[in-house]
């Protein structure tokens, strides 16, 4: 894990994400490399390369970065997954599902599978079963985000005793 740094800047994804979002983090970040970030997530998703982007920004940033998460969908989720700790609201959830747009099916595919890998860089799911998730629309709330490993703790509900192991 990172190690914490001195101060924290406070970062909400709340809304759709989109390029504007994704410059105005990425430029916030860069302006304070040596502080621990908070990321509050609460947002339907949005532009995969904006998603990717404010992943890869707090990914690669130096210092520990918390998500603290409420609806984490599309998007929302790759980002929450750049965190070192993922906390979430009892009534939090991700949902997971099949990129869409204008692009040829290949394409979307690709998208999938990049997002599917990235995420599960990120924990101890393995990227199959994180695409099948996306291929199924699921909505992980968040009992079975904790007990899967997506979250690190929610309030009010124990760890689990025995993690899961994915095949």
């Amino acid at each position: 894990m990172r190690s914490a740094g001195v101060g924290v800047l406070r970062v909400e994804v709340t809304d759709d994400i989109t390029g504007e979002m994704a410059a105005a983090i990425t430029r916030a970040v860069a302006a304070y490399p040596g502080r621990s970030i908070e990321i509050e997530i609460d947002t339907p998703g949005g532009d995969w390369s904006a998603s990717r982007s404010i992943f890869e920004t707090l990914q690669h940033h130096g210092r520990r970065v918390t998500a603290l998460i409420q609806r984490a969908a599309s998007g929302g989720a790759l980002i929450a997954m750049s965190a070192d700790h993922r906390q979430m609201h009892p009534t939090g959830h991700f949902f997971l599902h099949r990129p869409s747009g204008a692009y040829t099916k290949a394409t979307l595919d690709g998208i999938a599978d990049r997002k599917a890998a990235l995420m599960a860089g990120r924990c101890r799911i393995p990227a199959a079963r994180i695409r099948r998730w996306m291929d199924e629309n699921t909505t992980l709330d968040a009992g079975r985000a904790l007990s899967v490993g997506l979250v690190d703790e929610v309030p009010g509900l124990p760890k689990p005793r025995h993690p899961i192991v994915f095949l």
